[in-house]
């Protein structure tokens, strides 16, 4: 019996997590999987072939995508190849929407079973992308509360299966030892900057970032800033980006829950990591900045009041969040030296965010999503 080929496509490092936890599920329910498509340095360790350099697939904003139109058409003409030549037994798109559903139509039209796992956040913008989702992907795993019932008002299939962050956030660290680990100051107010998993958004919303602390140490001489990095990012390129502020900021590389955990505030570009933070219950503010052309299409597309995903989960704002323009270094310093100066409101975001924590259902998504696609490419098999 041939042996069955799952092929992946993710564009986004947050989609490389995921991805890698999915096919490390699905290979704990069939070890004879073979995995083919597009992802990063995690889904390559897991056994993904194909490509696997995402910093050419990786896009922030609509510029981007012109910028990068060379790339992607190229790795959209080498997974039409792997597609046709393998002959997978489903194709998993992850997030990345304008590009996997084309990969979903070009599937669909060889009758071979489409799948989403994280969904294209149509509910947000992008409403024209429904039809194409309703005609070109068989089944949605959805991983916010609100999407199965959202999605299925336009009679597609979808499943809630809980967020596959609460499987991956946690510590490993006490307070009293992430403090000697990390070599910070417990006596002295801790202040991360989170700016993102690609560069482009990096060297955007980084400098203010920056400039805010530099305000803020003003205000409060006691304390200490750091700033933690994706694997996805050259440390280097951190260091020049930070120039003569370096020596005010520790540098900590990839992402760690226990340095996360012994901040008193986390200033972070909007994305994935909101809803890590927010399921650890630290207070935040939400920065996101894009091009001027970007930011100015996504002011006239979005129909939803909030960006940030811990605030979009609440349904209301619980945390701030600066948009653009807004987000100059004096209005995210103010904010922040009114949240550390407040332990009413401090204690308030803490309980929102437990909130949005327990919307997000149980561990377990990964398993979950593995075990519903065997499921589903099995019954395709034995009805086909």
């Amino acid at each position: 019996m041939k042996k069955k080929t799952i092929m992946l496509v993710a564009g986004e490092p947050s989609g490389d997590i995921h991805g890698a936890n999915l096919i490390r599920n699905l290979k704990n329910l069939d070890n004879s999987l073979a995995f083919v498509g597009a992802g990063g340095k995690r889904m390559k360790r897991e056994g993904l072939s194909g490509i696997t350099d995402m910093e050419k697939l990786a896009v922030v904003g609509f510029k981007e995508v012109f910028e990068k139109f060379r790339d992607l058409k190229t790795a959209f003409r080498l997974l039409s190849e792997i597609l046709t030549k393998e002959r997978p037994d489903c194709l998993i798109l992850i997030d990345y929407p304008g590009f996997n559903l084309r990969m979903a139509k070009l599937a669909k039209g060889q009758n071979i079973p489409v799948f989403y796992y994280i969904s294209p956040q149509v509910w947000a913008w992008g409403k024209n992308r429904i039809k194409k989702i309703k005609k070109y992907v068989d089944k949605l795993f959805v991983i916010l509360p609100f999407e199965e019932k959202f999605y299925s008002e336009y009679g597609i299939k979808a499943h809630f299966v809980g967020h596959p962050l609460l499987d991956i956030v946690k510590t490993n660290l006490n307070k009293e030892d992430a403090f000697s680990r990390f070599d910070f100051n417990p006596d002295k107010i801790l202040i991360g900057i989170l700016p993102g998993s690609r560069w482009k958004e990096v060297k955007l919303s980084m400098p203010v970032m920056i400039n805010a602390c530099n305000i803020i140490s003003k205000e409060i001489p006691n304390v200490q800033f750091a700033v933690l990095i994706s694997e996805n990012i050259d440390t280097k390129r951190i260091e020049a980006l930070l120039g003569k502020n370096l020596r005010y900021f520790k540098l900590i590389k990839d992402k760690s829950y226990d340095f996360m955990n012994i901040c008193d505030l986390l200033l972070v570009n909007s994305g994935t990591a909101t809803l890590e933070i927010a399921i650890m219950g630290k207070p935040m503010i939400i920065i996101y900045r894009l091009s001027v052309i970007s930011s100015v299409l996504i002011r006239m597309l979005v129909k939803i009041p909030y960006f940030g995903l811990a605030n979009i989960v609440a349904g209301k704002k619980i945390v701030p969040e600066f948009f653009q323009f807004e987000a100059t270094p004096a209005r995210i310093a103010k904010e922040a030296l009114n949240i550390l100066a407040d332990e009413t409101r401090i204690r308030t975001m803490q309980e929102e965010l437990l909130e949005v924590k327990n919307k997000l259902g149980e561990k377990g998504a990964s398993e979950r999503t593995a075990k519903a696609i065997l499921e589903e490419i099995n019954q395709t098999v034995n009805n086909g």
